[in-house]
């Protein structure tokens, strides 16, 4: 249905209609899949947590997932913390805050990463609200990934390599997407404003 959920509680959707992000399909364009709708407590808390188990020692692995801020028009903004705890030790041992998520369009998703060391073989997953609730800080979530393995490092050209009236351009030229094998790549040239662009 399209009922949207009362603060506190969440929802599995396929379409994000009754909110004022109306346009939001599931993150890959399968318009049978599903998303998760969350209309957030009035206190900050964690709202997801699932255990992963069989992980190796000392292996890196990169967690991410997609967001969307559903009530744009609304006062609050979500804003979440993506994170890994050890279950053996109860250290966090690695996280991602989005800060506040605004999208640059309806029906717009945005995809956030970090990497950790495994310190042990079970990682509890766990997704933090951060703001609080009622007018706003209601937030879409798909496409939650798990990957062993470091990403590759960017390769930058930069272009003239001298300064020159700070006109110029760097360009990425690896890695590149390639969504068949689910990889969503996006850079930053200051850590705030991000885009898949390759050339800046």
């Amino acid at each position: 249905g399209s009922t949207v959920p009362i603060d506190g509680y969440y929802a599995v959707r396929k379409t994000s209609t009754g909110w004022g992000n109306s346009n939001l399909t599931n993150k890959t364009g399968d318009l049978d899949g599903y998303f998760l709708v969350v209309n957030s407590s009035y206190l900050p808390d964690i709202f997801f947590r699932q255990q992963v188990t069989n992980l190796t020692i000392g292996e890196f692995y990169t967690l991410s997932f997609s967001a969307a801020d559903l009530s744009p028009g609304s006062a609050i903004r979500p804003n979440l913390t993506l994170g890994i705890m050890d279950v053996t030790t109860k250290n966090i041992i690695g996280s991602t805050t989005t800060g506040e998520i605004t999208n640059s369009g309806n029906g717009v998703w945005k995809e956030y990463s970090f990497v950790f060391k495994a310190t042990s073989p079970s990682v509890d997953l766990f997704i933090r609200n951060n703001a609080r609730g009622g007018s706003g800080n209601d937030v879409a979530i798909d496409d939650i990934k798990f990957n062993s393995g470091k990403p590759a490092t960017p390769v930058v050209t930069v272009n003239p390599t001298t300064c020159n009236n700070n006109l110029g351009s760097i360009t990425i030229t690896a890695p590149l997407d390639d969504i068949s094998n689910g990889l969503d790549y996006e850079y930053s040239i200051d850590g705030i404003s991000y885009t898949d662009n390759l050339t800046f």
